[in-house]
């Protein structure tokens, strides 16, 4: 579509389940290679920049052209051109690619015979209507985007895709029988954020391939059994902002044996951590987070939203996406914080301390080396604090 905002992150999670970005070994990898990519073809004027970091836009000519060379490849496209019902073409068993996004389609036919399709784009028709049986015939299928769509079920034909890759179910409501999603055993990247998803199936501790989750503003998001989290052991990147926060305390056991967040503490892979805690009561001391190199987590409900306020005005002030952020907020003590915590604060680009008790000097208690990468200090109600650096101090040594 014209003037459309294309994310970058989405054509990144696109590439690597079609693998069409080499000799990357890690989604991280994957995003920095689609960044390059887009910024070589902004140069060239293929492309424009969103105006919005991690976005871009394509102009309508070489739409156009792009549409004209992927229709020669056995593509087809017919994104947001008003459809209402599915497209009448002779033959779909050569299609490779089918976008039909931004659409008003309510039905699809009961059965699709696509052998080398690889990827099918649905999302944005709202209404959609999806038979039991329509799967079945798309077995190489790596990217299926659904998102969007509203009272839906899954059908069961979904345990077909026997080679998905990359799922995305974003903003989808009312759909119905996840726990199918686990039998997709090559599944990579899962997108169910902004979804009205409330458990999460104790089947998708069998997703054994999978890199990354995002369960971004799920705010109906209750239950995580026990388990689940620590089992997706080639997990990568954990997206969990403004959604789960029903945490379970070390040693509290009730009938909805929720996740612990020690479980994390399994995902020797991660890279990425996304975040919210509501109570620093339920951190184990025993985390390490070794390998994060971007992560955003807030510890105390008064600190997420000073922290989504300042990611914003970081990213509209530097013109670059913030990759650390941490806040502390509410019921944390500094003299109780844990190493783990204070080495990630090092990190951070941003920091947002909310009615943080005992905090006098935010050098000598935080960081005696000093923060040399903070970009963005936010500090609100910790009465407590004397200064920010006392000279005197820091001169003796």
């Amino acid at each position: 579509q014209e003037d459309y905002n294309i994310p970058i992150e989405v054509l990144a999670r696109y590439g690597w389940g079609l693998r069409c970005l080499q000799n990357v070994d890690s989604v991280e990898k994957a995003r920095g290679r689609a960044r390059s990519a887009v910024s070589t073809l902004i140069f060239s004027y293929l492309l424009i920049d969103g105006g919005k970091e991690g976005y871009v836009k394509m102009h309508d000519v070489v739409r156009y052209v792009a549409q004209q060379i992927a229709s020669k490849n056995k593509f087809m496209i017919k994104a947001g051109v008003e459809l209402k019902d599915w497209p009448s073409i002779n033959k779909f068993e050569d299609l490779t690619g089918i976008s039909l996004m931004f659409n008003d389609i309510h039905e699809v036919p009961d059965e699709l015979e696509c052998p080398k399709l690889q990827a099918l784009l649905l999302q944005e028709n709202s209404l959609l209507v999806i038979p039991d049986r329509f799967f079945q015939g798309m077995k190489d299928l790596k990217v299926l985007d659904m998102g969007g769509i509203r009272g839906f079920s899954l059908p069961s034909s979904l345990s077909f895709l026997i080679n998905l890759r990359t799922l995305s179910l974003h903003d989808c409501r009312r759909f119905g029988d996840l726990p199918l999603i686990g039998e997709l055993s090559l599944l990579e990247i899962l997108d169910l954020s902004k979804s009205d998803v409330s458990e999460i199936p104790i089947s998708f501790g069998r997703l054994s391939h999978l890199r990354l989750l995002d369960l971004t503003d799920c705010d109906d998001l209750e239950l995580i059994p026990r388990g689940v989290l620590s089992r997706l052991r080639k997990l990568e990147e954990l997206y969990m902002s403004r959604s789960f926060h029903h945490w379970q305390f070390e040693g509290e056991e009730d009938s909805s044996s929720n996740a612990k967040f020690i479980e994390l503490g399994s995902l020797s892979r991660l890279t990425s951590l996304h975040i919210h805690i509501p109570n620093g009561k339920i951190m184990s001391s025993d985390m390490s987070f070794q390998n994060l190199t971007s992560f955003s987590i807030t510890i105390g409900d008064l600190a997420a939203g000073f922290i989504s306020a300042a990611i914003e005005v970081f990213s509209r002030k530097f013109k670059k996406r913030c990759s650390r952020a941490m806040g502390l907020s509410q019921d944390m003590r500094i003299s109780g914080v844990h190493s783990w915590i204070k080495n990630l604060l090092l990190r951070s680009e941003i920091l947002a301390l909310v009615d943080v008790n005992d905090l006098e000097n935010i050098v000598s208690d935080l960081a005696n080396d000093g923060f040399n990468e903070l970009m963005f200090l936010g500090i609100f109600g910790c009465n407590e604090m004397k200064c920010l650096l006392n000279s005197l101090e820091r001169t003796r040594r």
